[in-house]
């Protein structure tokens, strides 16, 4: 069983989400700290407090998706029969991993799990869970009938929190590193449900999200954007000429998307953004028939 923490410039979140790991009650888990080439010193303060943790080190920021790949790799080597991937800025409660490997071993048909995420305080669940719940599932119906069913099935779970088998890994595979970070969990969980797997909720696990302390990324936006465009260029339910309606119809969307103002100076970066796709959609189309025929991304 092995733990992947991705940190990048986040020291000031790791004592709070490493020793609530530690903590767990599941005493048979390997936890590795993989970090992207961070400069606040994050590596010398896990070498040094946490001995325990394995430090993976990464040259430079090679984004969430590669970044949990390296880690996801390292334990497959280890020999890991589990492995859940989490964010830095993500507290565990006690008895959050139990439920999640009963489930996980119980049906060889689930390929990807997630507990509950709440916002950091607990009294609310995460936006951006809550919004997933509510974008791919019935759940404000189902919520006002009663308590949500130990195992509730979803289209696909956040990678912030994410469990997966190695006989998943064995036949999916782990994260597609074009994305860098944006859209790389809704894909692998795309993926899966491809390959016959089902994705799930266990409501009977709860850890809680402090993504406000998060460091920004100076081109988030335009990364953003890009996954956005590479995400629904990879839709196996979309035509052709949707995916090109999309894609034209982006530049009219892409202030919304960002948030930056339409200046000169935004303008060229859109036209950029659209070269960027253009020249990478023949890479776009391999990785779909890559995909649809196994694992990808192992090596």
């Amino acid at each position: 069983m092995a733990v992947v923490v991705l940190n990048w410039n986040g020291r000031r979140l790791l004592a709070r989400c490493l020793d609530s790991v530690l903590a767990s009650e599941y005493k048979n888990i390997r936890v590795y700290l993989v970090d992207n080439g961070s400069s606040d010193e994050s590596q010398d303060f896990v070498r040094e407090q946490y001995p325990k943790v394995t430090l993976i080190q990464n040259h430079k920021n090679l984004g969430v998706a590669e970044g949990g790949n390296v880690g996801a790799r390292r334990a497959l080597r280890d020999g890991a029969d589990y492995i859940v991937r989490l964010d830095n800025d993500v507290k565990v409660e006690p008895g959050w991993l139990g439920p999640i490997l009963e489930a996980a071993q119980a049906d060889t048909t689930i390929g990807l799990l997630s507990p509950m995420e709440w916002h950091y305080d607990g009294t609310q669940l995460d936006h951006h869970f809550h919004e997933l719940l509510r974008e791919e599932t019935s759940y404000e119906e189902d919520i006002r009938k009663g308590p949500l069913p130990p195992l509730y099935e979803t289209k696909r779970v956040l990678g912030g929190a994410m469990t997966m088998s190695r006989s998943v890994v064995q036949r999916v595979g782990l994260f597609d590193p074009m994305y860098f970070f944006g859209h790389e969990d809704g894909d692998l969980c795309r993926r899966a449900r491809h390959h016959g797997f089902r994705m799930l909720v266990v409501t009977g696990s709860r850890i809680s999200h402090d993504s406000r302390r998060v460091p920004s990324h100076g081109r988030t936006p335009y990364i953003n954007a890009r996954s956005t465009q590479v995400y629904n260029w990879k839709n196996p339910e979309w035509s052709i000429w949707k995916k090109v309606k999309f894609s034209l119809g982006f530049s009219k969307n892409f202030t919304k998307i960002t948030g930056w103002p339409m200046d000169l100076h935004h303008l060229l970066t859109m036209a950029y953004l659209q070269l960027w796709v253009f020249v990478h959609l023949p890479g776009i189309f391999w990785r779909i028939r890559k995909e649809r025929r196994g694992a990808c991304y192992l090596e």
